[in-house]
């Protein structure tokens, strides 16, 4: 499996709704360009009832970015999931 991510930033006490509100009032070229982007890439295995599946998603943009003094600091979505299935039906 391969594709692209989107994701949107909420803050700390903001609810969904408002932060649904927040990237809906506007058009919708305001809301993708505050959206940060990603990758993920991954591969599964089934054998028999059980599945195995492992994911890595990685960013093309940066969640955070600060600039201070000619210093660039930056924070990115990189994570690594597995998961482990079993088939009841």
């Amino acid at each position: 499996m391969a594709g692209p991510v989107a994701s949107f930033r909420i803050n700390d006490n903001q609810s969904l709704g408002d932060a649904l509100h927040q990237y809906t009032n506007g058009s919708l070229n305001d809301a993708w360009s505050q959206a940060y982007y990603g990758y993920q890439v991954g591969g599964g295995l089934d054998i028999g009832s059980f599945g195995l599946d492992v994911r890595y998603q990685g960013n093309i943009s940066d969640i955070a970015e600060i600039k201070d003094n000619g210093a660039k600091f930056s924070q990115g979505m990189k994570s690594w999931q597995i998961t482990l299935a079993y088939r009841l039906f």
